[in-house]
């Protein structure tokens, strides 16, 4: 293998650290820029990397609320959405957290740790060497223990998974590199959830399918990777394409679920950091923690000195209250509710800090509220009200004080459950609303039939026989005048019939210009039609029915119709 040496980068300063990648959502691939990271400006996995945020950056990178949320509008929507809302705001609003510090630095510690064992190295001679035609790969220099490993660990609903959700969102989920002449693709992160039943055979083959994602490949690598027999040839496989695609961390989320039924997953992960050069971080709960410190050799690198804390100090209130109000802020009730000292506190107590339950209790309190609207017993989202929330999750309370995972699962149930029955009384608020608006079409639709029956009864006095021609412009008149459904019968039929005139004088002088002989009148005329005998009158600049004193006729049919 040949290695490439003494490369110049195209390294540049940013004023902000997300103005390096702004866009990291448009597009899963994007082209790598570069800037100078801890004096190095010749690797270009490491000066591709996104700085690292910090401080109030860092503090307001890791805030999102409901997208779009609108007070006024949530006010003006119906029932129904206020309610869809309110439950897909579940996993929608983020909060900061005060270990997202330290995941932060030790996720970009770790990183730069792996890249800065490997070189560049690729099979064949530059001579004659056709652009992207031979794989610029990233090669561990040997067998290396120094590749840092880490884990964070927490109890369930402390955060962890969003915190990491969040942390990749400002990644490029890959950069297209171009450097001296070899185009290569590097993915920094790879993320994989463990679930019941997970083996190293479920990880490699999801990693597989997550490459193919991201580079638009239609399960090619996934295909591929099918074709190792075994967890050994799976491994190798794994390993290679850490090195194609320049990989420089794998997360494996709810680490717990998988130790549960794979005794030989660490062993699997150390080998490929050490053959590989690449980073290890493992997220999950306290019982993962038990199974690391069964091996030194685990121990030290994940559950010592790589070790990221993820639950929050009991005596903690500066923060939780933080988070509360936040939390508190986004509301879909009819009423306001500001976020009182009392019903703050109270949401803390029974949360027992932890966000997921907090989050959980304070949607629940809503729903009770937005369920009571318009009732004889509305509530009020108070201290007492979130009480009476969190006596829904029995489980949660058990799990905060001992955090065994077979609790774990009974409360997510039971979150589960509610989340549930806010998408089932919005789904049945949707139906009663529909049935509503057919009442008021149906209502609607009577109305326009008995009002078009009475005009047109008035208006056939004058020989307009027309029915179709009526409603049509009785339905333009609804239409461009907003006033027209609230006038008495008598201005709507003189509406009406000015508009039919109006008509009529334009058929009139069309037919003049014809030659076709017309009425000498100006005041009144009287032809037949097709629809019968119709009477036709100058209407007035008001658009009322115009006559005159020397046609006697005209003032006793405007009378008839009137009356």
């Amino acid at each position: 293998m040949n290695y490439l040496v003494n490369i110049v980068l195209p390294c540049r300063e940013y004023k902000h650290p997300l103005e390096m990648y702004p866009n990291t959502e448009q597009s899963d691939l994007v082209d790598a820029v570069y800037r100078e990271v801890n004096s190095e400006k010749s690797n270009p996995d490491i000066c591709a990397l996104p700085p690292l945020l910090e401080g109030t950056d860092l503090i307001a990178a890791n805030i999102q609320t409901f997208p779009g949320y609108n007070r006024e509008k949530i006010r003006r929507m119906p029932k129904s959405e206020r309610l869809s809302s309110l439950a897909s705001c579940k996993n929608k609003v983020k909060v900061y957290l005060p270990f997202q510090a330290e995941l932060e630095r030790r996720v970009y510690d770790c990183l730069i740790s792996a890249y800065s064992t490997r070189r560049y190295g690729y099979f064949g001679s530059l001579e004659g060497m056709v652009a992207g035609s031979i794989e610029l790969l990233s090669v561990s220099n040997e067998i290396d223990t120094s590749v840092q490993d880490a884990s964070l660990v927490g109890i369930a609903g402390t955060g962890k998974s969003t915190a990491i959700q969040m942390l990749m969102s400002r990644f490029p989920r890959a950069l297209r590199h171009t450097v001296c002449g070899f185009s290569y693709i590097q993915i920094p992160i790879l993320a994989v959830v463990a679930y019941k039943g997970t083996d190293m055979k479920n990880i490699y083959l999801t990693l597989a399918q997550k490459i193919d994602r991201i580079i638009g490949f239609e399960s090619y690598y996934e295909r591929q990777m099918l074709k190792q027999s075994t967890v050994a040839k799976m491994q190798s496989y794994m390993i290679k394409l850490i090195g194609i695609f320049h990989i420089g961390m794998l997360i494996i989320d709810e680490i717990q679920l998988a130790l549960q039924y794979s005794s030989s997953l660490f062993q699997q992960m150390l080998t490929i950091t050490a053959a590989a050069g690449v980073s290890v971080l493992v997220v999950g709960t306290d019982d993962a923690i038990a199974g690391l410190n069964k091996d030194a050799w685990f121990s030290r690198r994940f559950s010592q000195l790589g070790r990221i804390c993820a639950d929050i100090p009991f005596n903690d209130e500066t923060v939780m209250k933080a988070i509360a109000t936040t939390i508190w802020s986004c509301q879909w009730t009819l009423k306001d509710f500001p976020p009182t000292p009392k019903a703050l506190d109270a949401l803390i107590e029974v949360s027992g800090n932890n966000v997921d339950l907090l989050s959980t209790v304070y949607i629940t309190a809503q729903f009770m509220v937005i369920q009571s609207e318009g009732t004889n017993n509305e509530l009020e989202l108070n201290a007492s009200l979130v009480r009476k929330a969190a006596a829904r999750y029995p489980f949660a309370k058990k799990l905060i004080l001992d955090g065994r995972s077979v609790l774990e699962d009974m409360y997510n149930i039971e979150k589960a459950s509610a989340i549930n029955a806010i998408n089932s009384a919005a789904q049945i608020e949707k139906q009663l609303e529909q049935r509503e608006m057919m009442r008021h079409s149906t209502k609607l639709f009577t109305k326009m039939q008995s009002m078009e029956t009475m005009i047109y009864d008035r208006v056939a006095i004058c020989g307009y026989t027309d029915q179709k021609a009526i409603g049509k412009i009785i339905r333009q008149l609804l239409a461009q005048n907003s006033g027209f459904q609230g006038m008495d019968i008598a201005q709507q039929t003189k509406s009406v019939i000015a508009e039919l005139m109006k008509q009529e004088a334009k058929m009139l002088t069309k037919e003049k210009g014809k030659g076709k002989k017309t009425s000498d009148s100006g005041h009144a005329a009287i032809h037949e039609t097709d629809t019968g005998r119709n009477l036709t009158c100058n209407p007035n600049a008001d658009g009322a029915i115009g006559h005159d004193d020397k046609d006697p006729r005209g003032i006793e049919l405007l009378q008839t119709i009137v009356s």
